[in-house]
């Protein structure tokens, strides 16, 4: 079953961040979804899992994530997209439970990304 999940939290190591929890099926789709982005084909790439619906377009002033209920508009610069991409093509190579902490602007400072590690 695919997974990716994000949500804001307060109780991340005494910071808010942004917390987004997938296994490795949802890695998959948020890469194809970043490729899609990356190379500029047309539309809004959308990633669709049980509970939430993820749109992924381009922004180039900030790196924004909108969470709004089921709904999470990843507004996001080349250079983010490209940082991520590199993130979860790693995190998908990796033997096991990982994670990875990306700088963002919204609705926090910091994004973790983490595979198979919080449920």
């Amino acid at each position: 079953m695919t997974m990716i999940h994000a949500e804001l939290t307060s109780e991340f190591k005494g910071e808010t961040v942004v917390l987004v929890k997938t296994n490795i099926d949802g890695l998959n789709l948020f890469r194809s979804a970043l490729l899609q982005v990356e190379f500029g084909s047309s539309g809004e790439p959308a990633l669709i899992d049980g509970d939430q619906i993820h749109l992924v377009t381009v922004n180039e002033s900030a790196a924004q994530v909108e969470l709004s209920g089921k709904r999470v508009i990843w507004r996001l610069p080349r250079r983010k997209v490209k940082e991520l991409m590199e993130k979860v093509s790693a995190m998908i190579e990796a033997a096991g439970p990982c994670h990875h902490y990306v700088d963002i602007d919204a609705p926090a400072h910091t994004l973790v990304i983490s595979r198979d590690e919080y449920t």
